[in-house]
């Protein structure tokens, strides 16, 4: 029986489309392996631990039965005994390497890589392959890095590394010349859409919908969206900025809900972030009168929002709003401060008088 809160964990999560071949790069026993390390690159929230574990399942599984024109299929049989040890967390010969939240740094150690080593000097227990999935590379300090490098260098046979990698930062030099780079890119909007869908099946279609177009190709993000319910406070937010006016109390408490500080609320606090930082961006690109992106999925009630706010400010104080923001917002991050003065500074400026023309 799998924990509620584990329940979305990668190594749970059936929703993957998209990315076929890249598990095929990692996971063909056929090919002549020249890279033992991979790292996985792309924006949060596209699905590439996932992959990787779903490569790792198809390294450990049996392969499947020859059909009758020679094929062996993809995949692996749902009841495989290493697919389910894997979805347990609890196979031998996979190691993951995971942040700590519990931690104040939340990161990856140095030992944390450092027992990679005699992990993978081990003989495997239930097959040929030992698999090691760290997530991320963007959560490891230098030092980390440096030790993961002497695990690079000199890999042993039958041994694959999965790097995920969410580009906050970039890999070093020696680390990316020692593994192949598989670069994953956003899905379009229909299969973002469809992934959200398996992953919140009760979920009202109004609000798949929405959290769909929000997510940008990262239909992981949805995760964030459910657990800190920023969806439906960005609709509210884009209803009253699509106003004509409104007041400073309904200001307060929208601010006071985007900036409320405190462990349990960061999530929410990125998501302001995020979604504000957005309405920014989409507002000063059609203030500068280029017109609407076309090719991304529209929200009515965010369209009406972003040209109310375009009537009224010009696309140079849009992005000097946009650069104050976050660099004050993630300034308040970083030192802990309180947010909701920065959140409701900026809906305050959004909402106030028309330029003059």
């Amino acid at each position: 029986m799998v924990d509620q809160d584990d329940i979305h964990h990668p190594r749970h999560t059936e929703a993957l489309i998209g990315h076929d071949h890249i598990i095929s790069a990692i996971s063909n026993r056929d090919h002549d392996r020249r890279h033992h390390g991979f790292i996985l690159s792309g924006p949060k929230g596209i699905g590439k631990a996932t992959t990787a574990y779903r490569a790792a399942e198809q390294l450990m599984a049996a392969p499947k039965e020859t059909g009758l024109f020679g094929d062996t299929g993809h995949g692996v049989d749902s009841d495989d005994p290493n697919l389910r040890l894997i979805r347990a967390g609890s196979h031998p010969d996979v190691m993951v390497v995971e942040g700590d939240a519990s931690k104040a740094s939340g990161g990856i150690s140095v030992d944390q890589i450092r027992a990679i080593i005699p992990f993978l000097a081990h003989t495997p227990s239930r097959g040929n392959w030992r698999v090691v999935i760290i997530d991320s590379l963007d959560e490891m300090n230098i030092n980390g890095a440096n030790a993961m490098l002497k695990t690079l260098e000199e890999p042993p046979e039958q041994a694959v590394i999965m790097m995920i990698h969410h580009q906050s930062k970039p890999v070093l030099p020696t680390i990316r010349s020692r593994a192949q780079t598989l670069r994953m890119n956003p899905l379009g909007f229909q299969d973002t859409r469809d992934v959200i869908a398996t992953l919140f099946q009760e979920a009202d279609r109004d609000w798949i919908d929405v959290a769909a177009a929000l997510a940008d190709g990262a239909p992981g993000r949805a995760l964030l969206f459910e657990q800190s319910g920023a969806v439906d406070l960005y609709a509210e937010t884009a209803q009253i900025l699509a106003g004509e006016s409104t007041d400073s109390l309904t200001i307060d408490g929208l601010a006071a809900n985007w900036g409320a500080g405190g462990a349990k609320n960061i999530i929410r606090r990125q998501m302001a972030q995020m979604f504000l930082l957005r309405l920014l961006m989409m507002a000063a690109r059609l203030a500068t009168g280029k017109g609407d992106d076309a090719a991304r999925p529209h929200l009515d009630i965010e369209d009406r929002a972003i040209h109310q706010i375009c009537q009224k400010h010009s696309a140079l104080q849009l992005a000097e709003w946009h650069q104050q923001f976050q660099s004050r917002f993630t300034e308040a991050e970083r030192v802990n401060l309180d947010a909701v003065p920065i959140v409701y500074d900026l809906l305050e400026q959004l909402v106030g008088k028309p330029r003059s023309s």
